[in-house]
């Protein structure tokens, strides 16, 4: 899994059939960008851990997470909004409702975090979009600067334990 900005187009221009009102077009460009993402997106993490009697923990290494949910990103993205400044203020901060699932993705986990690391959008900006002309042409624009954003947000480094009883931190990497 990883994401792609030509995957996240089609599903934003699939999601969408007739909406009667912005309000339902937002919810459907929220709710493809959210299922793309959660579906698609993962992060790795290098955990450190030690054990109480102060050893290395064994289960020290690379693992990979999951999302588990973004609950900002809903039709809520289109409130309250006066020019596209304000739209893109609000999908800044629905992308960073993203949460991390608790458990890595090994079977079983080997690894939980303790706490929901939070993620920072360092740089989001949609900018001019005055020569796109189709539909497909805006969904495509926003994909790239989405998933841009998210290939360089900070997620903050996490308290974790091991199924070997040790605890310590994961380091995360970039999302892909």
């Amino acid at each position: 899994m990883a994401l792609n900005i030509q995957e996240l187009k089609n599903s934003i221009t699939g999601a969408f059939g007739e909406p009667d009102t912005s309000e339902v077009a937002q919810g459907q460009f929220a709710d493809a960008v959210r299922e793309y993402i959660l579906s698609n997106a993962i992060i790795t993490g290098v955990y450190t851990g030690v054990m109480s009697n102060g050893n290395p923990d064994p289960l020290s290494g690379s693992y990979i997470w999951q999302f588990e949910s973004m609950d900002g990103m809903t039709s809520d993205i289109g409130g309250n909004i006066n020019n596209l400044s304000d739209w893109e203020s609000n999908l800044k901060d629905a992308l960073e409702t993203l949460t991390v699932q608790a458990d890595d993705n090994g079977v079983p986990p080997v690894v939980e975090l303790d706490s929901t690391p939070s993620i920072t959008i360092t740089t989001f900006s949609i900018g001019d979009m005055s020569d796109i002309t189709t539909f497909e042409g805006a969904a495509g624009h926003l994909a790239e600067k989405i998933i841009t954003a998210l290939y360089t947000a900070v997620i903050a480094d996490s308290v974790i334990a091991s199924t070997a009883q040790g605890d310590g931190t994961v380091l995360f990497g970039s999302l892909s």
